[in-house]
């Protein structure tokens, strides 16, 4: 009676040590091949010599030629059934003296184990079973889509629903003011029935809207693991390890490089970013170092070494950058991120701006976070997908925050609104104003304190730079990934760096034993300084035309109550005034955008123009020989012939030992003579001869 055996090749009494068989792949209707040893002899086959039977898998290989069992280049084949430790081997024995094994125990444990494997009839090919998962997924995404979109008509349904409710209390009141006595009495009933029901519409409106955000999530969630499995392509064995991670970064949608930038498409942001729910956090070397060795020792543990995990990152960069870059601001788009909300001031085509309040979402693509909440209470009618207009409230002077800001800034409302817009250029993502802010003042001023609060409220993520450095190697690498940049009691630094740093224009930053890489600094940089810094190589004027002057000079000890020390802590821990501030930096942007630029220096407040004069004059090429020679203007009526002026300015270089190549043309000279005074004079000319309207010690005005 034909039994399982009658199936099965017969194997020689002779074990084989255990977890020895050498396995190779093998499609469901294969048989796993082992590699022969000299002592194994010959194996019998059953009758029909077609291979081995599988048990629980269909038969289907039986009608396939021998050539595609076996392996005819080994000599000669042997299939072989693991030994098991307490050597369950069947009982029967056929005339030859050979041994089979028993059918039972290869029920129960399959033809074969070899070393590092599973039992051959418990192999699914890989493929049927990713088709399997893709359909579940997409079965669950439509599914999804559908909850999500009955959720977000409920929502909207009863968004109108509350605004029907409060404009219906609106007409009650407005009836209740025109009536008197018990008819009045009686309309003020209805009105607080009325004012019940707002209440209720809108308990049942925010609860659904919340609904409507998690089917929402569920969805996105849903979508984001079926895009992942239809990314995943099968790949051959011998596929390299950097092509299977970068098949792992594709299919991993919140983990994308910043990739090319919208304004120039020339500038790319090689800083890899991960979305945590709120926003894209800048990824460290030591994090994406550690995503890619994990990815190593669980996939190609046997090829992992330091110099692939470089690779891996390096190969992943070149296609994602292009291809997979993070989600990017539109052009003119700009946001403002909180930890519950998305601020997008919006300037509209009549000039007026609003501020539109939006639930956190990775197509924004911000890359900073202040680390504060709005009041969504104060957030105007929410449309269905939670979005409404923000209301900012004004600086209160009984604040702490308001009274550290009044007493900075003199009281002066001018002063206190320029210091807004400067904080509110801080903090507006991808749009650039081309500004640096510079903090002057003397010691004990409150400058750290006010670093501190940008610091710990609206960057986190922060360094402390050296301009003076920039143009040495490594000088830039502590920037990648962050927001501000600070620096203290700085001079000389080079303009070239500068101008790129303070424009967000593309960097390539040199790192210390690792490779260089593109970054466009997303950063604002604050100095902070006692005196004007020095800085060169700035004929033109322009490093004076990217700073935000700003004198900080207000002393501590000579505020009412004197020094507070915990004033950062009392300010941060407090929810509100914490709100405080976010309100005071918006509206500060807001009419930043209103204006879309910065306030012109010649509108700026009068101890801003002061400073910015004190900055240009220190650091004008001329001002040495202006102070030489005691220049100064004329009185009205007095003028000194310019061609006597310049060999003057020559005579003073030589003197001071500066040299030839640093020497200013004649053009220059009297460009910067121009910029030090702060004006240009109308020509003035007599008999052929030009004359300046100033007085220059050794020459006699005429």
């Amino acid at each position: 009676m034909p039994t399982l055996l009658a199936r099965r090749p017969t194997f020689l009494l002779k074990h084989r040590p255990a977890e020895s068989a050498t396995v190779f792949d093998f499609n469901a209707f294969r048989a796993a091949a082992l590699l022969p040893t000299l002592d194994d002899g010959r194996v019998r086959f059953d009758d029909d010599e077609s291979g081995i039977a599988l048990v629980d898998l269909p038969y289907a290989h039986l009608d396939q030629p021998e050539s595609d069992v076996f392996d005819h280049e080994a000599e000669p084949t042997v299939e072989a059934i693991e030994h098991d430790a307490d050597g369950v081997w069947a009982d029967d024995v056929d005339a030859a003296g050979e041994t089979s094994p028993n059918d039972d125990t290869v029920a129960a444990r399959g033809a074969f184990h070899g070393h590092g494997t599973v039992a051959i009839e418990t192999g699914r090919p890989e493929e049927e079973d990713r088709k399997s998962q893709v359909k579940a997924l997409r079965l669950q995404v439509k599914a999804a889509t559908a909850a999500a979109k009955a959720a977000a008509t409920k929502a909207t349904s009863a968004l109108k629903a509350k605004t029907k409710a409060e404009d219906k209390v609106g007409e009650r009141e407005a009836v209740a003011a025109t009536l008197t006595g018990t008819a009045q009495v009686r309309e003020q009933a209805k009105v607080a029935t009325a004012r019940l029901a707002v209440e209720r519409a809108t308990a049942e409106a925010e609860r659904l809207v919340t609904e409507a955000e998690e089917a929402e999530r569920v969805q996105i969630e849903a979508e984001e693991a079926l895009h992942a499995l239809e990314t995943l392509a099968d790949q051959p064995g011998d596929v390299t390890p950097e092509v299977k991670y970068l098949n792992h970064c594709i299919a991993d949608s919140m983990y994308r490089p910043g990739g090319r930038s919208v304004d120039n498409a020339q500038h790319t942001d090689d800083v890899f970013y991960q979305y945590d729910g709120t926003y894209w956090v800048p990824q460290t070397d030591e994090d994406n170092e550690y995503r890619a060795a994990s990815f190593t020792l669980q996939h190609t543990a046997d090829k992992a070494t330091s110099r692939l995990v470089y690779s891996m990152l390096s190969f992943a960069l070149m296609f994602l950058r292009k291809e997979h870059a993070k989600p990017a601001p539109g052009k003119g788009k700009i946001y403002v991120q909180l930890k519950n909300a998305v601020l997008e001031i919006v300037k509209a085509a009549d000039g007026t701006v609003s501020i539109l309040a939006h639930k956190p979402a990775p197509r924004f693509g911000t890359t900073a976070c202040i680390q504060a909440s709005i009041d969504w209470k104060r957030v105007g009618p929410l449309d269905s997908k939670g979005s409404g207009v923000y209301t900012t409230t004004p600086l209160g002077k009984a604040s702490l925050f308001g009274e550290f800001i009044l007493s900075a800034c003199h009281d002066d409302p001018a002063m206190v609104d320029y210091v807004a817009e400067a904080m509110g250029s801080t903090v507006t993502g991808d749009k650039t104003w081309r500004k640096a802010i510079l903090l002057v003042g003397p010691k004990g001023s409150g400058k750290s304190t006010f670093q501190s609060l940008l610091t710990r409220v609206f960057h986190p993520a922060w360094a402390a730079v050296e301009p003076e450095k920039w143009a040495e190697n490594f000088a830039m690498e502590s920037m990648v990934g962050k927001t501000l940049y600070i620096a203290s009691e700085t001079e000389n630094f080079p303009a070239k760096e500068f101008k790129a740093v303070v424009a967000s224009d593309m960097i390539n930053v040199t790192r210390k034993g690792k490779a260089s890489i593109n970054m466009i600094p997303r950063g604002r940089l604050i100095i902070a300084t006692n005196e004007p810094p020095r800085y060169r190589d700035d004929p033109s004027g322009a490093i004076a035309d990217r700073l935000c002057c700003i004198p900080w000079d207000v002393q501590a000890e000579t505020k009412p109550g004197g020094i507070n020390t915990d004033l950062v802590e009392q300010i941060v821990s407090n929810p509100a005034e914490l709100l405080q501030m976010v309100d005071f930096v918006i509206d500060g942007a807001v009419r930043l955008v209103q204006r879309g630029r910065f306030m012109a220096d010649a509108d700026a407040p009068a101890p801003v123009r002061s400073l910015k004069a004190r900055v240009i004059a220190s650091n004008n090429p001329v001002s040495s020989f202006v102070d030489a020679y005691n220049v100064k203007a004329a009185n009205a009526g007095e003028f000194t012939p310019k061609f006597e002026v310049y060999p003057l300015y020559v005579k003073h270089c030589q003197a001071t030992g500066i040299k030839e190549q640093y020497r200013l043309n004649e053009v220059h000279f009297w460009r910067n003579m121009y910029a030090f005074f702060g004006t240009t004079w109308p020509r003035h000319q007599r008999g052929g001869i030009d004359y300046v309207p100033l007085l220059v010690k050794d020459v006699v005005p005429v």
